[in-house]
């Protein structure tokens, strides 16, 4: 993927939920922070790691915000912060993400694959 199509795709994911139109809703995620989707009667799974083609993201312990906590390798945190629309939170011992193995991959093709004939319809 060309990295200015990534960068049009990233930007999507927004800094802040403004509106929940409905309830419950698995992709709310960690919605506001903390505990919100505790204290407002979730108690579905949520998100809990978000990979890009930079990085990888979990959200941190407390505040539930997601934190980059693994740089792909070639990515710096400048890279990062240029792709996104706000100030984004890296974790404090940021590390280099593995390359997958052969399993990874072939896991990966064949996903890809199922993904393609799903879409032919």
């Amino acid at each position: 993927m060309a990295i200015d199509k990534f960068v049009e795709i990233i930007r999507t994911i927004v800094s802040k939920i403004r509106l929940v139109l409905s309830l419950p809703v698995p992709a709310l995620g960690m919605a506001f922070g903390g505990n919100h989707r505790e204290r407002i009667g979730i108690n579905t799974k949520c998100p809990n790691l978000l990979v890009t083609d930079m990085a990888i993201w979990r959200p941190d312990a407390i505040t539930r915000e997601l934190t980059v906590t693994s740089l792909h390798s070639g990515i710096t945190r400048e890279q990062m912060s240029q792709t996104v629309g706000w100030e984004i939170k890296c974790a404090d011992d940021v590390k280099e993400t593995s390359p997958p193995n052969t399993n990874d991959l072939e896991v990966l093709r064949d996903l890809i694959g199922r993904t393609a004939k799903a879409r032919q319809g």
